[in-house]
């Protein structure tokens, strides 16, 4: 099967996944620039490996679900929240995914992965964003993280030394020394 063909059979699966405006403007949203790119998604992804008997497109959604909320990629996994109820997945099986999320890569995590979920199930025109508090990050936080990887790692190992803390309302940036203090090896040998 050549390319071309490959393409529109990708394209075909894709906009029945998704619909056909999300997948147009999609398409469109990087111009003659993305055009490459979406023949590869199109062609490849949809037309190849998406398009494979081995598993159905039910289970291929929530596996996508499960790989994009572990990569922190919320603008994937909201369109793919939406894929896997057109494919057929029901809540209960996106919340078991999120839920293996959170044992298997963490709790905040598995927390965005809620929250995008909810906000990607919410019926159309009525996108109730959920609100979550967020705690702004301070110099003890780092210190006892610190604590933590001294003790994991050795005692003269810990995190490098902050130059300084900033919050930005939901986000914490903090820079960190580009030369931090000559530490030990991890688990180096004691005298």
């Amino acid at each position: 099967m050549d390319t071309r063909e490959l393409h529109q059979r990708g394209l075909k699966l894709r906009k029945r996944i998704f619909g056909d405006e999300a997948v147009e403007a999609r398409m469109r949203a990087l111009g003659d620039f993305g055009a490459p790119l979406q023949h590869i998604i199109n062609a490849y992804a949809y037309g190849d490996i998406w398009s494979r008997p081995g598993l159905d497109h039910k289970i291929r959604s929530l596996v996508v679900l499960g790989m994009t909320a572990a990569l922190n990629r919320p603008a994937e996994f909201g369109v793919h929240v939406r894929g896997a109820l057109a494919n057929g997945c029901s809540a209960e099986e996106i919340r078991e995914v999120l839920l293996l999320i959170a044992m298997y890569c963490g709790i905040p995590a598995a927390n965005d992965a809620h929250r995008l979920a909810m906000e990607a199930m919410a019926p159309p025109g009525r996108q109730a964003r959920v609100k979550i508090a967020v705690r702004p990050l301070v110099e003890s936080d780092l210190a006892a993280a610190d604590r933590v990887f001294r003790l994991a790692f050795g005692t003269e190992f810990g995190l490098p030394e902050p130059l300084a803390f900033r919050g930005d309302s939901d986000l914490v940036k903090t820079r960190w020394r580009a030369d931090p203090p000559p530490r030990s090896a991890p688990f180096a040998a004691r005298s």
